[in-house]
Parts: structure tokens; sequence; C-alpha cells
């Protein structure tokens, strides 16, 4: 995996569920991530090398009603490694990244017209 200045690597993945509170009672997500790995950043002063940051750009489940884009996770995974969740409707178009709908009771209703078909 390269991390060179001036390099963007992109990959779609299926995002593991978190350990946190909030994700573990979240259902498991079928729909794929948007990953970006940027690196050659400032040198760190800990570790003598390039920083480097992971951007994960997710729809948001209730895109249909919030439809913004926001920062929802930022961490140092190790020194001078960062790892950043963004939720962006700007992904929703795309099928493949659109999260799965819920499934909730659905009622359906026919109406029979005076020649007998619905």
């Amino acid at each position: 995996e390269s991390l060179e200045p001036n390099k963007v690597n992109m990959s779609m993945y299926r995002m593991n569920p978190g350990t946190g509170p909030r994700e573990r009672r979240a259902p498991p997500s079928r729909h794929l991530t948007l990953e970006q790995k940027l690196g050659g950043g400032d040198v760190c002063d800990e570790t003598n090398r390039h920083r480097k940051v992971t951007l994960n750009f997710r729809c948001p489940g209730e895109w249909q009603k919030r439809p913004e884009t926001r920062i929802v996770g930022l961490t140092e995974s190790s020194l001078c490694e960062y790892h950043v969740l963004i939720q962006t409707t700007l992904l929703c178009g795309h099928h493949r990244l659109m999260p799965t709908l819920p499934r909730g009771k659905e009622t359906i209703q026919c109406v029979a017209h005076e020649d007998g078909s619905l």
C-alpha cells in the first residue's frame, strides 16, 4: 500500500461493526464505505515518519431525514496515524453505498374496480 505524497488510494469495503455502545446496538450493515488513504503529511516528531490519515465516507442510515455532511468519528489509531469517519448524503445516490432501508410492516391496500379488476 503506497502512501506517497500527492497520491490517494481509494477503495470500497464493508465497515466492521464498532465496539462502542451505540455501534453494538446497531444491526449489521450490508452497505459499503468509501475509503481514502492519504499519506506524506508532515513528519511526526515522535516517529520521524510522515503523518497519514484514513478517511471513511458513509451514507448515513437516516439520510432522508438529515441531508448533511458531518464528521462522526476522529481517532488516532496509532502515533501520528489518524482515522476519520464522515457521514455524507453525497454518496447516497450510488446503489452500493446506500444503506439498507429498514424492513418494517407494510400495508398494501387493493381496491376493486367496477369491472372486477384490481
